[in-house]
């Protein structure tokens, strides 16, 4: 897989059939994207060896949402030269980590800005020629049949119209491949009106929208076999502390603190009856036929 950058003009999109609800909400998700990409133009480094350390570990998989998607997908065991769709790619750092780990990866995204960002981040980690970028629409230009072994999707669904943008995901995997989705949930109303209240920043675009029970139930449905695993419940106050987002920088005491409070709630995670009050799912799919 050669690398490349196809872009199309915002004239074009939006005169076209898009994967968000709307021309509309997809130009203010372009405008939103393009000043995350100027953020992290600057900041833009080589993947360090604590963080590659830690998913080949797989140490955190059971606790972790982002270690458990990268356990699902193969990463510390058969992903060596599968093919991997990362839908939504953003900046790249999925895409570099998981050609890091022997994927030849293709990462897609709406946002040209955004595949900029993650061009240069591919040539920091010396895996431009095991990646293809395109800054191009999913439902303008989706990916052959059969085309992939596994799709990533990192908290990417819930700003698209899922109930469109899931079949073309399910319709490129092969056989027996896998899709490893990681969302945000808004499950439980008073949460969501305490979320609402407190004075810290939140990180959201316009027109995405957290995913409720109904939603879970949909995406997981659309395959032949699927495993639902919730997280983030005590562990949102991670956020607060220290560097306590930051876990392969963050001093012993912090870190400790965050891999106790992630692994308390995948021990609550086992009652079905606390899942309304969790922030994030993921949800692994895979198609037998």
């Amino acid at each position: 897989m050669s690398p490349a950058n196809v872009c199309e003009s915002e004239t074009e999109i939006a005169l076209q059939p898009t994967s968000a609800k709307s021309a509309a909400a997809l130009a203010r998700e372009r405008e939103y994207q393009r000043h995350s990409a100027e953020a992290a133009r600057n900041n833009v480094t080589a993947t360090s060896s604590r963080v590659m350390e830690r998913y080949a570990s797989l140490r955190y998989a059971n606790v972790i949402q982002k270690d458990f998607l990268y356990r699902a997908l193969g990463v510390g065991g058969d992903l060596d030269g599968k093919t991997v769709l990362d839908f939504g790619c953003g900046t790249g750092e999925t895409t570099t980590q998981l050609a890091l780990f022997g994927g030849v990866v293709m990462g897609m995204d709406i946002s040209p800005e955004l595949i900029a960002v993650a061009q240069r981040r591919a040539e920091l980690d010396g895996v431009a020629g095991r990646i293809q970028l395109l800054a191009v629409d999913l439902l303008r230009n989706p990916p052959p049949p059969n085309s992939f072994d596994r799709v990533l999707c990192s908290a990417v669904l819930h700003h698209v119209d899922y109930r469109v943008v899931l079949p073309v995901l399910r319709n490129c995997l092969r056989p027996g491949g896998k899709i490893a989705l990681g969302e945000p949930t808004a499950m439980s109303p008073a949460l969501a009106r305490l979320r609402d209240w407190l004075p810290v920043e939140k990180n959201v675009s316009p027109d995405e929208r957290q995913f409720n029970a109904a939603d879970v139930a949909a995406i997981a449905s659309a395959f032949d076999c699927s495993e639902v695993r919730y997280f983030n419940l005590f562990s949102r106050v991670i956020r607060f502390l220290p560097m306590g987002l930051n876990l392969e920088q963050a001093p012993a005491l912090i870190r400790c603190t965050v891999v106790f409070l992630m692994t308390l709630d995948s021990w609550l995670a086992k009652s079905s009856l606390l899942h309304r009050f969790f922030g994030a799912v993921a949800i692994v799919g895979t198609k037998l036929a």
